[in-house]
């Protein structure tokens, strides 16, 4: 079987973490005797290949992050732009089948919930068939911790296994992997970590300028 990917980030690849995750579970599918096809959406020369791939192909996962609960605008660009030049919604419905993998940097699902319950409705609308969506969370330190990236590789890797083991689909058709929503005082301890880790990451970087920096802020207006 073959699978297209698509790292639906705007971040060129090399500080993208949807690519990275892409590659895992790419790994996976290989393992489990797939062959797949990836481009980057990133890389505006790879959308008419990436539309042609996916109309031509049976598979497609798509991997992008979640920003505030909301997709990234260059998904939303390519799938209008790829709906309105294979007018695929007045086909009848196809045995081509879409799945997503989604991933945020802080813990919790709540911003995951809407986002996910949209992404389960675009497969039809294209005449797609759903194949599922899987969630991850807190996946901020991958750039920073080794062992945190190391995890959640591991779990992508097992992602494309499964997935090929399934004929190309998520055993479950909605999963999710990371903490569920913190109460107010998990919370809070959590803001305290953050903070404490994005000074250390900004101090590693070399920045001389305070993270309470707000030179605009309402107070010296």
């Amino acid at each position: 079987m073959d699978v297209v990917i698509i790292s639906a980030s705007p971040r060129s690849v090399p500080k993208s973490n949807s690519a990275i995750f892409s590659q895992a579970f790419s790994d996976g599918l290989s393992q489990a005797g797939c062959t797949f096809r990836m481009f980057y959406l990133s890389d505006r020369s790879q959308w008419h290949s990436a539309e042609a791939a996916i109309l031509q192909g049976k598979h497609t996962v798509f991997v992008m992050p979640i920003f505030c609960g909301t997709v990234p605008g260059i998904f939303l660009e390519f799938m209008t732009k790829m709906s309105e030049c294979s007018d695929m919604a007045s086909q009848e419905l196809s045995d081509r089948s879409m799945a997503f993998i989604v991933h945020g940097g802080l813990p919790g699902r709540s911003d995951f919930d809407c986002c996910m319950r949209f992404l389960t409705t675009i497969p039809e609308m294209l005449r797609f068939r759903f194949s599922g969506i899987i969630g991850f969370t807190d996946t901020i330190n991958i750039g920073h911790i080794e062992s945190e990236r190391k995890k959640i590789l591991r779990r992508l890797q097992g992602a494309g296994e499964e997935f090929a083991r399934n004929t190309c689909g998520f055993s479950q058709l909605e999963a999710f992997w990371g903490p569920d929503d913190m109460t107010q005082a998990e919370g809070e301890a959590y803001c305290r970590f953050v903070n404490r880790f994005f000074r250390h990451v900004s101090a590693a970087q070399g920045c001389q300028v305070p993270l309470e920096y707000a030179p605009y802020s309402e107070e010296k207006i």
